[in-house]
C-alpha cells in the first residue's frame, strides 16, 4: 500500500511540475498565495479524485506534501533557464 501512495505521489508531482512549467510564470508563482492556490489545487484534486479510500486520502496528503517540494524546483528550473538565456 505504501508503495502505490508513493507511486501517486511521483505521478501527481510529474502532472503538477509539467503543468506549472506549460501553463504559469516566474513572476506568478513566486508569489505566497499563488503557491498556497498551487498546494490547494493538488491535494483537493487528489481528494476529489481518489475519495472514499484509504490510499486515496493517504495520496491526497503525500500529494500535498510533494507539491511543497515541486513549487520550488519548478521555480528553481524557471530561473536558470532564464538566466541560460540571457547569457
Amino acid at each position: 500500500m505504501l508503495e502505490t501512495v508513493l507511486a501517486f505521489a511521483a505521478i501527481t508531482a510529474a502532472f503538477e511540475a509539467i503543468l506549472l512549467l506549460r501553463f504559469s510564470s516566474e513572476r506568478w508563482l513566486s508569489k505566497r498565495w499563488a503557491k498556497g492556490v498551487v498546494h490547494c489545487t493538488a491535494i483537493g484534486v487528489n481528494l476529489l479524485i481518489h475519495w472514499g479510500t484509504i490510499v486515496g486520502t493517504m495520496t491526497a496528503v503525500t500529494a500535498g506534501l510533494v507539491s511543497f517540494a515541486t513549487v520550488p524546483c519548478v521555480l528553481y528550473w524557471m530561473a536558470f533557464k532564464r538566466r541560460w538565456h540571457e547569457a
